[in-house]
Order: C-alpha cells, then sequence, then structure tokens
C-alpha cells in the first residue's frame, strides 16, 4: 500500500485545514445557490492546488497521483463541486501535459496552475461518451489548423470555462483518428448554452456546447488522452459524508420530540445502516471505523 510521503502528507494536512475553518461552512450555501463559487476556486488557486497534478517544470507540485486523489477526496467530503473543480482541471490539462509541445505547455498551464484560467473536459456527446470512435464532433484540416463542429452535453464548469479540450473525431485515409484540441471558450462560435438542473452537484454548472466552425490549431492525434481515472476515489467518500450526515439529522429530534419515524433504518448499528457504510468503504478503499 502507497505510503504518502512527508511533503505530500502536509499538503494533505493543509487540505483538511482548507475543508475545516471554510469550505464545510459554505458547503450548504453552495448546495441551495447552485453557482459557481469563485471565491472558493480564488482560494483553492491560493493554495496553489490546480498546481498538485501539473509539472513542475510550469510551477506546478507533480504530487503522487494517491496525494491527489486524497486531496479530491478530502474536498469531495464537504463538498463535492469543490472537488470536481481539482478534477476538472487536472483532466482538462492532461492533453497538454502528455502530447502538448512545448510552447502550449509553456502557454497554458501556467495560468491554469495559478487559476488565473478555467479549463474544461469536453468529451460527451448526446449519442457518445467514453468510445471515442463514435464521436460525431469533427475537426477538418485547414491552412491554418483544424476547424471543429459538433456539439457536447454535460460538460462541467462549461459555464465557467477559459478553454475547453475538445475530442473531436479526424479522418485521415478515411479512417476516424479521435484527437483533442484546446479551443477558446470566449470564441464567438462557441455556444454554452443553459447550465442543466441537476438533483445533485450543485454549484457546478453541467452545459451542452455547440460548435460552429471553430478554428483551432492546437490538436494532439492520438487514441485518445490519458485520464485521471480517480473520480472513483471520490464519490465514494462523498457518499460517505452525506451518510454521516444523514444519520446525525435524523437521530435529533425534530416532531414531539421524537427522532425519525423509523430510527431502526439509520441507527449506527443497524443493519442497513451499517451495509451502506460497508459499501462505501469497500468502494473507497480505505479502513477504520466510521
Amino acid at each position: 500500500m502507497y505510503q504518502l510521503q512527508e511533503e505530500e502528507r502536509m499538503i494533505l494536512s493543509m487540505v483538511d485545514s482548507v475543508c475545516t475553518d471554510v469550505i464545510a461552512d459554505r458547503a450548504a450555501e453552495i448546495d441551495e445557490e447552485d453557482e459557481f463559487p469563485q471565491d472558493i476556486y480564488d482560494l483553492l488557486a491560493e493554495q496553489g492546488l490546480f498546481g498538485l497534478a501539473m509539472p513542475e517544470e510550469q510551477g506546478g507540485f507533480a504530487v503522487s497521483v494517491n496525494c491527489w486523489a486524497a486531496c479530491v477526496a478530502r474536498l469531495a467530503q464537504e463538498s463535492p463541486a469543490v472537488a470536481l473543480m481539482l478534477f476538472v482541471a487536472a483532466i482538462g490539462a492532461d492533453a497538454i501535459m502528455t502530447y502538448g509541445t512545448d510552447e502550449q505547455k509553456n502557454t497554458y498551464l501556467p495560468e491554469i496552475i495559478a487559476g488565473e484560467k478555467k479549463i474544461s473536459f469536453a468529451l460527451t456527446e448526446p449519442n457518445a461518451g467514453s468510445d471515442v470512435f463514435s464521436l460525431t464532433t469533427s475537426a477538418k484540416p485547414t491552412n491554418n489548423g483544424y476547424v471543429i463542429s459538433g456539439n457536447k452535453m454535460f460538460i462541467s464548469n462549461a459555464a465557467v470555462a477559459d478553454y475547453f479540450c475538445v475530442f473531436a473525431n479526424v479522418e485521415v485515409d478515411g479512417e476516424k483518428k479521435p484527437s483533442a484540441f484546446i479551443v477558446d471558450a470566449h470564441d464567438e462560435r462557441v455556444v454554452i448554452s443553459a447550465h442543466e438542473q441537476k438533483l445533485g452537484l450543485h454549484g457546478s454548472p453541467t452545459c451542452p456546447i455547440f460548435f460552429d466552425k471553430v478554428s483551432s490549431r492546437c490538436a494532439y492525434r492520438r487514441s485518445g488522452a490519458r485520464c485521471p481515472n480517480c473520480v472513483s476515489r471520490a464519490q465514494p467518500w462523498a457518499h460517505r459524508a452525506r451518510c454521516n450526515r444523514a444519520r446525525h439529522y435524523a437521530c435529533k429530534p425534530h416532531c414531539f420530540g421524537n427522532v425519525c419515524q423509523f430510527p431502526q433504518a439509520i441507527r449506527p448499528g443497524s443493519h442497513r445502516f451499517r451495509g451502506c457504510l460497508v459499501q462505501t468503504r469497500r468502494h473507497a478503499h480505505c479502513r477504520g471505523s466510521f
């Protein structure tokens, strides 16, 4: 089992302090207002958290994926929308880190690390998701680069993004080549529709995007960019936090001095509740009691 280095433990401790001192008090408000919390974003940038997964050459910290996942998981315990800020920035910039030229890395990564610019990951379409060969968004080569046409949906933090990492198919000798492009979100030919009214993940605007012959010079012709697969590590911890808060609320007297109508269902020792937490612990690959 991987053990965090001393510096990584210090980073995780700092994240824990930010969660306890600031995010915990704002989490309910973020959920109720369903608005992107720019003040929290600025705080994470000030603490250098957007540089955790980034190369040191561009001003990042290049911590291990275990440390990065632990930080995302800790943020998710307080607010999934805040945790998604780190996740979206990392996967949005990952194609640049992995396949980008030195010029592209030095142009885009420092401002993403500093929190001056936001990048979102634009892959999902109405009829395609992780199957990149089924993407209908196309990129046609021109004398100056590529022209991108198509639409995306369920794109996290699209409404506040400055750049999109857009996946589109380039046709080469009759064969589709899924590729990643950097697109300016403020281009007039990029239309970002109203964000979805979701049941959860409030505070993270999820929007459809439409590209009408948008120019892009930055392409990475690969079978798909390598993306940090750590969302599954954050989700169980967010679920754990929800379970604990539900239990805390349900065990309080609310009506005529009584607790929930079915206290046996939510008691810490009940089979149902323990089963819920056991499954959460298994998925999170963690140990210890809840």
